[in-house]
């Protein structure tokens, strides 16, 4: 009888250790999954960042060339007046000679 306890002790320590294996499989289960999901987020976030900066890219290129338009427009103003200017101080000239 003590030869067949000792073997209902060995087969309920492996079933005990059978157990335990099977509940860390389990668990390594569902933190893997909860991984996943927060790298599927990550991914996702990285994306929008991604686009946000496509754009925020995108509109500083845009308003960079409006400020150089409006640059060479200025320049051409500043040209335009200069003229006028000569050409008033010469009529203004003639007028008093």
């Amino acid at each position: 009888m003590d030869g067949m306890t000792t073997n209902w002790a060995l087969m309920g320590i492996a079933a005990c250790g059978l157990l335990i294996l099977g509940l860390l499989a389990a668990l390594l289960l569902v933190h893997g999954r909860h991984l996943q999901a927060l790298l599927v987020a990550q991914c996702w976030h990285n994306a929008m960042q991604r686009e946000c900066l496509q754009r925020l890219e995108r509109d500083e290129r845009e308003l960079r060339a409006a400020i150089r338009a409006e640059r060479a427009r200025v320049a051409q103003l500043q040209r335009k007046v200069e003229l006028l200017q000569a050409l008033l101080n010469e009529s203004e000239q003639a007028a008093r000679e």
